[in-house]
């Protein structure tokens, strides 16, 4: 089973789909077992979603 730093790691490949079936199983299982690395997936895919909503136009020239 992966260890926590290694779920980390990996994560943006879980998330995209991009993992073998076998580290996805494994990302799974860890999963199962470990509640604080769901909550990061969980913060870390938020991020990613609210992020992809932003425009260019939108974000403030200063920021740029």
């Amino acid at each position: 089973m992966f260890n926590c730093d290694e779920v980390i790691q990996l994560l943006t490949d879980y998330l995209d789909g991009e993992l073998e079936a076998g580290a996805q199983f494994e990302l799974d299982r860890h999963f199962k077992a470990c509640p604080p690395c769901v909550q990061f997936m969980e913060t870390f895919r938020f991020t990613i979603e609210r992020t992809g909503e932003f425009r260019c136009e939108d974000i403030p020239e200063e920021v740029h």
